[in-house]
């Protein structure tokens, strides 16, 4: 029996590849004699980049960038052998960068994350993937185009240090300087969400209190985008504003779509079309997959369910174990054979998102599910 385990991270807990390893442990006590292979999965969220890593034969570039808060400090990506630059936003201008007490999408920027596409363009790559999971900024990726060349001014002429507070005071973004870097390069925004910049369903709205932000902020950073929606509008006669998933990473998406006309996707979607990946589908006779909570959010994009439809296509059985799921009865009707929450009730939250338990929790409960349903 070939078994695939390709599972997401468990979010503050375990990445990809430690959560698998997990499942491997589990599957493999439940069927000693199976043939395990452990795949690292990704929606575009962290993780994104060693997952194309793994699968393409990609080398680690390390550079020196500005944290979301402008400290210096050391991110990487990978280079395909095809000069496809694999960038994970976050790990530049990531949330887990800052401490809790830290967070706060008005004082944040993505302007690390322009510098790793500075990086990339300097390594003479041909192609970027930017996986837009887990910012910590709203700044409508206005700190990336910063650093790549962008002149961003208010009514007065006078520069604008692009973060959440200073949305509303810029007045003209001049890119024809920029447009050069990237003339050539294809640009392909990897994300799992669908929506728009602004309004109730915006970066703002939806995402920001996440990073942090007051009820306050959150209706200024509103006001910020549309501001934004609107200049860039007038500027382009066209609203990038709607196009789904532009509120993607504080309104990174955006950014991309109207600066460098990058070309929006699904990051599971990308990473389920690689050879390698195809190639372990249609050996596997069973698959298990996770992520750290199932519920109604993660049938938006994310990854589990982009290799549930993947497995369903195939005709393979898949199985699911999470840290917590949610409806299970609404995990089975969607196709998959089983699923199953690895955290026990009685668990203190603390508790279960040490690593360690983690792992052992997960791999009891992989154990337990393949038990009982093979």
């Amino acid at each position: 029996m070939n078994i695939l385990i390709a599972s997401d991270s468990f979010k503050d807990c375990l990445s990809s590849l430690e959560a698998g390893e997990a499942m491997a442990r589990g599957a493999q006590a439940a069927y000693p004699e199976a043939s395990i292979r452990v795949m690292q999965l990704s929606d575009g969220g962290e993780g994104m980049s060693a997952a194309f890593a793994a699968l393409s034969q990609a080398q680690w570039i390390t550079t020196s960038v500005a944290d979301p808060l402008g400290r210096p400090i050391q991110a990487r990506y990978a280079m395909g052998p095809d000069q496809t630059a694999y960038i994970d936003m976050a790990a530049a201008s990531g949330l887990t960068l800052l401490r809790s007490d830290e967070r706060n999408p008005m004082l944040t920027s993505t302007l690390g994350t322009g510098q790793l596409l500075l990086d990339a363009i300097k390594h003479e790559a041909r192609r970027v993937v930017l996986g837009l999971g887990g910012s910590a900024t709203c700044d409508a990726g206005l700190g990336m185009l910063s650093t790549l060349g962008a002149v961003i001014t208010d009514n007065q002429q006078h520069p604008v240090t692009p973060r959440g507070d200073t949305l509303e005071r810029i007045s003209h973004i001049d890119i024809s300087k920029a447009q050069a870097l990237w003339q050539g390069i294809q640009i392909v925004a990897a994300c799992d969400v669908r929506n728009p910049l602004c309004g109730p369903q915006g970066a703002a709205e939806v995402f920001a209190p996440q990073k942090g932000a007051s009820a306050e902020d959150v209706r200024r950073l509103d006001r910020g985008l549309l501001h934004l929606a609107q200049l860039i509008r007038r500027q382009t006669g066209t609203d990038y504003s709607l196009i789904p998933g532009a509120g993607a990473a504080g309104g990174t998406a955006f950014a991309l779509a109207w600066s460098m006309h990058a070309h929006m996707q699904s990051g599971i979607s990308l990473l389920l079309q690689q050879p390698a990946m195809q190639q372990a589908l249609h050996q596997a006779d069973l698959i298990v997959t996770g992520e750290g909570k199932m519920d109604s959010q993660s049938q938006m994009g994310k990854a589990p369910w982009g290799l549930l439809t993947a497995a369903k296509h195939l005709g393979k059985p898949i199985y699911a174990v999470a840290g917590r799921v949610d409806n299970r009865r609404a995990t089975l009707q969607a196709g998959f054979a089983d699923a199953i929450s690895a955290t026990p009730r009685i668990m203190p939250l603390k508790v279960a998102l040490d690593p360690e338990v983690a792992a052992i929790n997960i791999s009891r409960a992989t154990t337990l599910m393949l038990k009982r349903t093979l």
